[in-house]
């Protein structure tokens, strides 16, 4: 049985979760996602899966995700991993973050209570 993946957030680190998951037998990449659609669209031709613009369009397309990995820059590179995280949580989809996965208590704490509510491992 293979897993069906998808990694939001295709920058360095993304792309090495999408080699990750290309490249082992159990898994089965079927989306990449970029706000970006240049990086999105190379990821999606480089790895496989299909590209998608916004974790909501990815959300809306009605694939199948058993397990998406959030790769998105820091805060510190001028983006987050709060936004994308509740969406895919609040979808029921495990995530696997990128650390830190948030640079405020508050919104770490909300995305372990999102997980635990929906009965999402995490």
């Amino acid at each position: 049985m293979t897993i069906k993946v998808g990694v939001v957030g295709v920058g360095n680190i993304g792309s090495i979760h999408a080699d990750v998951y290309k490249n082992n037998p159990k898994a089965e990449l079927v989306a990449v996602c970029d706000i970006i659609p240049e990086k999105a669209d190379a990821a999606a031709a480089k790895f496989g899966g299909k590209a998608y613009y916004s974790v909501q369009a990815m959300l809306d397309a009605g694939i199948q995700l058993d397990a998406c990995s959030v790769a998105t820059k820091g805060e510190e590179n001028g983006s987050d991993h709060y936004p994308p995280t509740i969406q895919l949580l609040k979808a029921g989809i495990p995530v696997l973050g990128e650390k830190p996965i948030s640079n405020v208590v508050e919104e770490g704490e909300e995305m372990v209570a999102v997980a635990r509510a929906g009965r999402v491992p995490y």
